[in-house]
């Protein structure tokens, strides 16, 4: 914690020195922490290499000419494939056919880097947007730009989903009574947020109604915009797969999170035998979904799944309770740098909550915190998940310590306190 305290007081002395009358805290602010951020990814991030995941595996198929297939790492052709969203593979393609293999690996690190710095950057505006206070932000975003994990990062989308929802909200929340073009353009956003990660859906698709400024239509416009975005995808794998599908992904990750292993977190599934029994690391299992198809795979993982909680209630209760607490409070024995700082945002979140109660915007934060998270606690646990809405935490983690923690020389903000959805 006391990095981020101090790097907070240095931004809000450093940006209160900076300001004019014409120019807004918030550009000094931003600019601080975007520059915090990406030297905090920098300086982890060549620390580790990118993590063998999917998404990898399809990049890395892309490369060799074989279309977005293979997303196992067993050597094995498993055919056309919806296992992973499609756009942080192709960048990941891009990046290999632009810069070779080993300087697209210094690529994507960077590009994780600035997305980073950039996350933490965009938390002042959207502080004032939701509360009309920018150093919550500002708290807000000294902490993100000491996550202690970035190293997972660049293996996975979790940093642009994350940087992409705090984008969208902030944006939306400032220029939600621009005309019907705006909503559109936002709305195609969103739609590529969702191509990078559909959990980003459950977040951006009310938003809108939460922030709704004149008609039903401009949200109606939203959406139709998401939905044009996304339907290529969907066409795609209807061609290719046979199906309309998103993902073919939710029926081999339930069985995998739910059997005999009893595996609560990613970290201990990874260390059991139940690896063996996952397609991305079982040459049998590879083979069967090379048969089947990844659709009819997926149904027939998800069906095994529902045999074995049929058949297990109390090992499926047990399970999902302690998924539950390690999504906020994560285990230290498997992730210990993880554990101490979200258990520690958990903590102070609740105490900005309980300020911040009457805000008519928190109603938005707690929307988010109570159903995003629902799909993870039916799966293995793992602190990743929670990234792309760690910002709400975050948001109400600064509330509490700007009221801990005031500047020496209060300045004067650039919106009333009143100000902003309330």
């Amino acid at each position: 914690m006391i990095p981020a305290v101090s790097a907070c007081r240095t931004v809000l002395a450093s940006a209160a020195a900076v300001r004019s009358a014409r120019k807004p805290i918030i550009s000094e602010a931003a600019l601080i922490l975007l520059l915090l951020g990406t030297a905090c990814g920098l300086v982890q991030a060549f620390s580790s290499g990118l993590v063998t995941a999917e998404m990898n595996e399809v990049a890395r198929n892309m490369v060799k000419g074989n279309g977005f297939a293979n997303p196992t790492s067993t050597g094995i052709e498993t055919g056309p494939s919806a296992f992973v969203p499609p756009i942080y593979p192709y960048f990941m393609a891009g990046c290999s056919l632009l810069f070779g293999r080993v300087w697209s690996l210094v690529a994507i690190w960077t590009a994780a880097a600035v997305a980073y710095g950039a996350h933490a950057a965009m938390y002042p505006t959207l502080a004032e947007g939701l509360f009309g206070e920018r150093r919550i932000g500002i708290w807000a975003g000294a902490f993100a730009a000491f996550l202690p994990f970035f190293w997972w990062y660049p293996s996975w989308d979790t940093i642009w989903t994350a940087t992409a929802i705090v984008g969208l909200c902030a944006f939306w929340i400032k220029h939600r009574s621009h005309g019907m073009l705006g909503h559109f353009g936002v709305g195609s956003a969103a739609g590529l947020a969702f191509l990078l990660n559909p959990a980003s859906a459950l977040v951006l698709v009310p938003m809108p109604v939460f922030f709704r400024a004149g008609r039903w239509t401009k949200i109606a416009v939203f959406w139709a915009a998401m939905a044009l975005t996304i339907s290529p995808w969907l066409i795609r794998n209807y061609v290719a797969l046979g199906a309309c599908v998103v993902r073919t992904n939710f029926g081999v990750s339930l069985q995998a999170s739910n059997n005999s292993c009893l595996a609560i977190t990613q970290a201990a599934f990874n260390r059991s035998d139940c690896l063996m029994d996952h397609p991305t690391a079982s040459r049998s299992q590879a083979l069967i979904m090379r048969n089947l198809g990844e659709v009819r795979y997926d149904r027939y993982k998800l069906h095994e799944a529902e045999t074995w909680i049929l058949a297990n209630k109390t090992h499926f209760m047990q399970l999902t309770a302690f998924r539950i607490i390690q999504f906020w409070f994560p285990d230290p024995k498997y992730y210990p740098k993880p554990a101490i700082y979200l258990g520690m945002i958990t903590l102070l979140s609740l105490c900005g909550l309980f300020q911040l109660r009457k805000r008519r915007a928190t109603i938005f934060l707690i929307f988010v915190l109570l159903s995003y998270p629902l799909m993870y606690y039916i799966i293995v646990a793992d602190p990743r998940y929670r990234v792309p809405i760690l910002w709400a935490s975050l948001l109400l983690a600064g509330a509490f310590l700007n009221s801990r923690f005031r500047p020496p020389s209060p300045y004067t903000e650039g919106a009333t306190r009143g100000s902003g959805a309330q």
